[in-house]
């Protein structure tokens, strides 16, 4: 591995270029061949960079989250999976207090200065924002914080960089919290201590259909590899996994998931949160949905379909036996061989979660 280490002045104007990168991707959204080139070329500079550089991608972490869209899961695991070099890598499917005690846990990743800026530029609510993390009032607070994170125009879109700063705030809050009151990071504590999980709570279902999405990705950006912001970001999961009111809200919260962990690779935080989640049997049961609703299944299936109507059709009108008869155990053959698939897959699935 190369040790060498980009210039601070170069490692900005790479920094800068991926973000230029990864806006244009977002508005172009892959609908012409020069952008899905573009997309596969950033893809391939990203996977040079977590091997070569990773702490370069530690570093500006924010800012390319905020600039990376929802949609390219794939570009979003890579940012999130590197990790300083210096750094070993427990096993994440191995939840417990072995992990919980770890050193590399209690500590706290570098804070980007975009992060600082985009706080200071928020000040018209953040004072509201303090005062309901220490009382649970005014509830207003999150009407404010709606028309902070929308744009002003007729689109009332939302602005990606703002959510993730109001979670990193939020969170960093949380933390301090904890740390004044001598209190272990922990689902209970972070349940029943403060009114930081209960913002998040109300937030997620204050929000529309448009909003949740983005606010669960900006929450599962943050699952990187050990540190505080990892630890509690993944307690924080489970907890609004378990409490939140609503059948589709808590759909969304483990699709969010399920979507990253199905494209590789992943990060050791979302791995470490979906270990702790799927201890849970109401998320165990919506892995096994979205495993039957992946796109690839569902094309597979639709292809032989297609097959079997067009045997149908063939073997109507050219009335060949021999050839019907080929067709038809060619069919069964795939079939079973469908049959199978899901049978070692799901096997594979359940040694897993064990």
């Amino acid at each position: 591995m190369n040790d060498a280490v980009p210039k601070p002045e170069m490692s900005e104007m790479l920094a800068q270029s991926l973000i230029n990168r990864f806006k244009f991707i977002s508005a172009s959204a892959l609908d012409s061949d020069d952008s899905r080139t573009l997309h596969k070329d950033t893809v391939n500079l990203l996977r040079s960079l977590l091997c070569e550089f990773p702490e370069f991608l530690c570093e500006h972490h924010y800012e390319f989250m905020g600039a990376i869209s929802a949609q390219c899961i794939e570009m979003l695991n890579l940012v999130s999976c590197a990790y300083p070099r210096y750094m070993h890598m427990p096993d994440p499917m191995k939840s417990g207090p072995h992990i919980d005690m770890l050193p590399e846990i209690q500590q706290c990743p570098p804070i980007s200065p975009v992060y600082v800026k985009m706080i200071h530029e928020s000040r018209r609510v953040l004072p509201l924002l303090d005062c309901y993390l220490e009382t649970g009032l005014p509830v207003k607070v999150l009407i404010n914080v709606e028309s902070y994170i929308l744009t002003e125009d007729f689109d009332c879109c939302y602005i990606v960089p703002r959510i993730n700063a109001i979670v990193l705030y939020v969170e960093t809050q949380a933390i301090i919290h904890l740390q004044c009151k001598n209190m272990t990071l922990s689902i209970s504590n972070i349940a029943t201590t403060s009114w930081h999980s209960k913002f998040f709570y109300n937030l997620l279902n204050r929000l529309d259909d448009a909003g949740r999405p983005l606010l669960i990705t900006a929450i599962c950006n943050q699952l990187t590899y050990p540190n505080i912001h990892t630890q509690y970001f993944s307690c924080l999961i489970q907890y609004l996994f378990e409490s939140t009111l609503g059948e589709r809200t808590r759909r969304e919260i483990a699709s969010g998931i399920l979507e990253r962990v199905r494209i590789q690779p992943i990060s050791w935080g979302l791995a470490y949160a979906r270990a702790k989640l799927l201890k849970n049997p109401l998320f165990d049961s919506y892995a096994d949905e979205f495993f039957h609703r992946s796109p690839v299944i569902q094309r597979s299936l639709s292809n032989l379909c297609i097959l079997c109507v067009l045997a149908i059709v063939l073997c109507i009108k050219f009335h060949d036996i021999n050839f019907a008869t080929e067709l038809y155990t060619l069919l069964i053959m795939l079939l079973m061989y469908f049959c199978v698939l899901f049978l070692l897959m799901s096997i594979i699935a359940r040694i897993k979660k064990s």
